[in-house]
């Protein structure tokens, strides 16, 4: 039997499905069409969430200037209604600066990273992408970039 929660369950990882493959062909006005307008992203890197269509669409800009061949890896995806959880693995290269709030660009490191984590993305009855979180290991991440010499 299928209930409504199973619809919203499909619709949601579906919605997630579409974001990751967007995001991984670097079409930004694509994947910004899956977010909601007043999206809340958060991630390690970010002491503050990053609120707002345009913002996210200057992060993702900034951050595909740093690492342009950046994807996404889908390894698992859950959901629970409107909510979708993923285990992914992010990689790409540093092969530009690296600009983050608050900080001095970071100079590409001509390094690549491979590194898992979680994301986590609550989906609108709209079908937009209303929460964007990502959690991972800053420390591997940086150690990658930079490793001791």
């Amino acid at each position: 039997m299928v209930t409504p929660y199973k619809i919203i369950d499909e619709s949601s990882a579906e919605i997630v499905r579409s974001f990751i493959a967007t995001w991984n062909k670097h079409n930004i006005s694509a994947t910004m069409e899956l977010l909601d307008p007043d999206i809340e992203f958060r991630s390690p890197l970010f002491a503050d969430p990053v609120r707002g269509i345009e913002a996210r669409k200057g992060e993702v800009e900034n951050f595909l200037t740093s690492m342009p061949d950046f994807e996404f890896k889908l390894i698992r995806i859950a959901t629970d209604g409107d909510f979708v959880a993923t285990e992914l693995v992010g990689t790409g290269t540093s092969t530009g600066p690296a600009k983050l709030p608050g900080r001095d660009p970071i100079p590409p490191t001509g390094r690549h990273v491979e590194f898992g984590m979680a994301g986590f993305f609550r989906v609108t009855t709209e079908r937009k992408i209303a929460e964007e979180r990502y959690y991972y290991d800053r420390l591997e991440l940086i150690q990658q970039l930079n490793p001791a010499s």
